[in-house]
């Protein structure tokens, strides 16, 4: 069963969407929005933040009111959810309040810019905005330039947001990860971004390596009895390394080849017939 979703400001749902978020977090679950998730139903343009009523939030005024500029969201110490995360750049912020049996998270310029609050079984997180440093407005300004990547003092403004939006989502991930009690899919040493999709028995680890170049140990817990066929793929190249059981894969884990700074590269895990 599904514990935690995360949406990264939905803005027009449909009514049985909402209904299914609603039902999500009564029954147990945890679930993460940003100030404009769910914040005009599809079928009515009218509507005004009907997912957020539908769990319980009830005052608006602050909501509904953007701050397009740039400001860091500083969690509270000991708030239970974020500990690795201590501050977040975030743009659009709104004020928040914390409805009734909730609490605040962290602040954006001394006042609630995060918040949660129990609904049914389960609990709401809110942010109050945008994660990264670009704004949209200026995001809208860059990309009206000539030159898309625009550089200010000798950096890359696109790469440099990317950069310290993508460790912040790391550590975001990580809390959250802790919080709703989910199990790590799997661990790997160094600087990487990563996720795993699962086709059949079949496993697809994605990285991106965001830091120096190295050749990083891959361990993947509760893989089973069986053996795998690995592979290492890059866009360039596609390595075979063999057969492995699941207990090496689980640990010590296999040393993959080298992936180097800013490379993306898949390792596919294909249970042995």
């Amino acid at each position: 069963q599904m514990q935690l979703i995360v949406d990264d400001g939905s803005r027009l749902m449909q009514q049985s969407t909402i209904d299914r978020l609603v039902r999500f977090v009564q029954n147990g679950g945890k679930l993460v929005l940003l100030p404009g998730s769910g914040e005009r139903l599809i079928t009515d343009a009218t509507s005004s933040y009907p997912l957020l009523r539908a769990l319980g939030y009830e005052d608006m005024s602050g909501v509904a009111v953007s701050h397009p500029e740039v400001a860091q969201l500083v969690f509270h110490r000991g708030n239970g959810i974020f500990t690795e995360l201590t501050t977040l750049a975030v743009h659009d912020y709104r004020v928040l309040n914390a409805p009734k049996g909730g609490s605040i998270l962290g602040l954006i310029n001394g006042l609630p810019g995060a918040v949660q609050w129990p609904v049914g079984k389960g609990t709401v997180v809110l942010f109050g905005g945008s994660p990264g440093s670009l704004s949209s407005a200026t995001a809208l300004e860059l990309a009206a330039s000539p030159d898309a990547r625009v550089r200010a003092g000798g950096s890359d403004i696109y790469g440099d947001a990317e950069n310290e939006l993508g460790q912040a989502t790391l550590l975001l991930m990580r809390d959250l990860e802790r919080w709703a009690k989910i199990p790590s899919l799997f661990t790997i040493s160094g600087d990487f971004y990563g996720f795993l999709r699962q086709q059949g028995d079949t496993r697809r680890i994605y990285l991106y390596n965001s830091g120096d170049a190295c050749t990083p140990v891959l361990r993947v817990p509760g893989s089973g009895k069986t053996r795998y066929t690995v592979t290492f793929e890059s866009l360039t190249e596609t390595i075979a390394l063999g057969k492995v059981r699941a207990d090496v894969l689980d640990a010590p884990g296999i040393t993959l080849p080298q992936v180097k700074s800013g490379q993306t590269v898949m390792i596919q895990l294909t249970p042995v017939r």
